[in-house]
């Protein structure tokens, strides 16, 4: 992956992320749009494309032409696409954001220049190609002849694998969304461990950072600790703001947005575009040197919000209408407030919950829904659909859930789907989503579930139902219809990774809960598993003895060998 983006870059083309863990029709949906003349890939990954046009070129397969060996002959100006990377779109289909090799190399120079970025750094890349945290982590770091521990596949999910990895390289450098290195942090504390003493610089962007967690890393790490957080958007070039977290405030309800990066420049305006005084909540608008080139064929929404900029005087400069509310505080540093519509951040990726409704009222027998994301659980954002059925149709949830997954990303499912007879309304005849009812109020009657029987059934329902907030969890239910998501499968599988290996004395990998997402099928693997390792185990014995009585046969004497001899003539001929 890095040597392909890397290639397509230097030969004057710009690249587009296609994560193969997306559903296929939001994979066809990007390379329609972005018109690729060519896709770069390897051999096992190609049943995951759908029909297209363009040339595919297998990166794991022998090339068969000879190419000059001298370097390409490009030339290349800053304000050339250097990617493209599609977020979603609250039309129903996700739309391309265009980044130049300006504003992407100003944002690299920023953060290498600010943390003094050299080749003894090292920074564990857990973002995917398609979000653009991932852009530092593959250039900001190679540029300063830093290097990247990319974990593999299996890995990517695994805190506890993620702390052995940062002891082993002695990583330097992080940089994720905050709900991955809580996830990190719950680990560490598990284990009760430490971060590397080596770790230097935590950055965290994409989502909000809880008010306890910098105090939290900075106890368990090495005192001189650079705690930071950055925001912005995708089409600021990866960020555009900062704050460094050298203290939190008790009263504080959020972390500060903080103050813009180099060649960066923040506005906050209010419905006229003028300027809020200190104090008073308006638009945050991004200028500078990051903004993007635009939306890839979308020019009405390229029009709407990336406007010309006022306050800069130069040809062409323009400003990104963000959608967020912010206001400054008396130091210049800036709030931030929230969404002003219904964009909102999941795991750190930027979600546009029109997208969510598009696919869900596209279902056979919809007939309107709504889409709202709930923190019941403080820190624990999901995802509610709401959904009326035409009048006669019968909604099956759990197909609706299946059609959905095969067109949105794992994080855009929602985790909850309640039928309702209709949407409450507001006077004004909008839905109302305050009255939208808690997923628990209308929760289908479970008393005719299986109940677990066994302890160890019984012990996985019980750290099921302390996650999902329900309490009665049935033999056969499925822990991503319960609302359970991806990154909260990650969190309790260390907890069921000590389940498992106090109980059955045998390993429990990440993977494994989302094949056996029940709790019925995942302790039949676990005791087959158990089986397997017994019969190794015993095998390894027989294989101990048999190879004693070998070593006893070549020490001993002629009268002992013929004895020894026709007691191996009883052994099984396996043996």
């Amino acid at each position: 992956m890095v040597i392909a983006v890397l290639a397509i870059l230097k030969a004057g083309g710009a690249y587009v992320p296609l994560d193969p863990t997306y559903p296929a029709d939001r994979i066809a949906d990007t390379i329609a749009d972005a018109q690729m003349p060519l896709i770069v890939s390897l051999s096992h990954l190609l049943e995951k494309l759908p029909p297209h046009p363009a040339q595919v070129i297998c990166l794991d397969q022998p090339i068969a032409e000879t190419y000059p060996t001298t370097n390409l002959d490009r030339s290349l100006s800053p304000d050339q696409l250097a990617y493209v990377i599609y977020t979603s779109g609250s039309t129903g289909k996700p739309k391309g954001v265009m980044i130049s090799h300006r504003g992407a190399v100003n944002t690299n120079l920023d953060i290498n220049q600010r943390f003094a970025i050299r080749p003894a750094d090292r920074v564990i890349a857990l973002a995917s190609v398609s979000f653009d945290l991932s852009v530092y982590d593959l250039f900001g770091f190679l540029t300063s002849g830093a290097a990247i521990v990319l974990p593999h596949a299996q890995d990517a999910l695994n805190p506890t694998r993620w702390l052995q990895l940062m002891h082993q390289h002695q990583v330097t450098f992080w940089n994720t969304a905050p709900a991955v290195m809580e996830m990190l942090m719950a680990s560490v504390m598990r284990q009760a461990q430490r971060l590397p003493d080596s770790l230097r610089v935590v950055m965290m962007s994409g989502d909000a950072i809880s008010v306890t967690l910098p105090d939290q890393i900075r106890s368990l790490a090495n005192p001189s600790i650079q705690v930071y957080s950055f925001g912005g958007a995708t089409e600021g070039s990866i960020w555009s703001i900062c704050y460094p977290i050298d203290r939190v405030e008790p009263e504080w309800p959020s972390i500060p947005y903080g103050k813009p990066i180099a060649n960066q420049r923040f506005h906050i305006l209010d419905a006229q575009l003028n300027p809020v005084p200190v104090g008073v909540a308006g638009e945050l608008h991004i200028g500078g040197v990051g903004v993007a080139l635009g939306y890839f064929r979308r020019p009405e929404l390229t029009a709407q919000r990336f406007i010309a900029d006022p306050f800069f005087n130069e040809p062409n400069a323009r400003l990104y209408k963000t959608g967020d509310r912010g206001r400054y505080m008396p130091d210049g540093t800036i709030q931030f407030l929230g969404r002003m519509d219904y964009q909102v951040k999941i795991r750190g990726f930027r979600v546009e919950l029109g997208e969510i409704e598009a696919a869900v009222t596209q279902y056979a027998g919809v007939r309107e829904a709504a889409i709202l994301v709930r923190e019941d659980v403080p820190g624990s954002k999901l995802l509610c659909a709401y959904v009326v059925a035409q009048p006669g149709e019968a909604i099956e949830v759990a197909g609706l859930r299946q059609a959905l997954r095969q067109k949105l990303p794992d994080y855009m499912v929602p985790s909850f789907i309640l039928l309702l007879d209709m949407l409450p309304l507001t006077a004004n005849g909008k839905v109302d989503r305050k009255a939208l009812p808690k997923p628990e109020a209308v929760t289908a009657d479970r008393t005719a579930i299986a109940l677990p029987q066994t302890q160890l059934e019984r012990q996985i329902a019980q750290i099921w139902a302390q996650h999902l907030q329900i309490e009665a969890i049935g033999l056969n239910d499925n822990f991503f219809d319960l609302g359970g998501h991806s990154l909260l499968m990650v969190k309790i599988h260390s907890e069921l990774q000590a389940l498992v290996g106090s109980e059955l004395k045998t390993e429990l990998n990440i993977v494994d809960l989302f094949q056996f997402p029940t709790i019925a099928t995942l302790v039949s693997h676990l005791q087959h598993q158990q089986t397997k390792v017994s019969a190794t185990e015993q095998a390894q014995q027989r294989t101990q003895v048999r190879t004693a009585q070998f070593q006893t046969l070549q020490q001993a004497t002629a009268q002992q060998r013929r004895s020894l001899r026709q007691q191996f003539r009883t052994l099984p001929e396996d043996d």
